[in-house]
């Protein structure tokens, strides 16, 4: 059983800014830690309207980007559904000037998620690999 964090997130704009702002402290910890060979830019996607105002859905929660790895991260959160953990995570391609790699993860948030979460995310920073793929030589 798992205890979520932040549950009502997208109903609540300080539960959201709160998720928001723990996810960066792990960022910015696993990189202090790691210290990549190359600089991360965060965010990679500004969450906003048009006229500027935040767009609060999750989607992305969390993102950075290191342009001279063509190499991104981002974090979707959603409620949870049910009492255990919720994590997935998937490699895709953004397309844009350059094509960037990206380690994408949806989760919703509880203390297991985001030890899993920091794994992913240390394993993406340092070799570019996760999962399985990440122990293959």
């Amino acid at each position: 059983m798992v205890q979520h964090l932040c549950k009502t997130f997208l109903a609540d704009a300080a539960e959201y800014e709160a998720a928001q702002a723990r996810w960066r402290r792990l960022w910015e910890k696993l990189v202090a830690a790691e210290k990549p060979e190359a600089e991360w830019k965060v965010p990679w996607f500004r969450a906003e309207f048009v006229n500027g105002a935040a767009l609060r859905d999750g989607n992305p929660i969390f993102s950075a980007v290191a342009s001279a790895l063509r190499r991104g991260v981002r974090i979707i959160q959603y409620e949870p559904t049910t009492d255990h953990l919720e994590l997935e995570y998937w490699l895709d391609t953004f397309q844009g000037d350059e094509a960037i790699a990206e380690l994408v993860i949806s989760c919703a948030l509880s203390d297991q998620a985001e030890q899993r979460a920091g794994e992913l995310m240390r394993s993406w920073i340092t070799t570019g690999r996760v999962g399985r793929e990440s122990t293959a030589e």
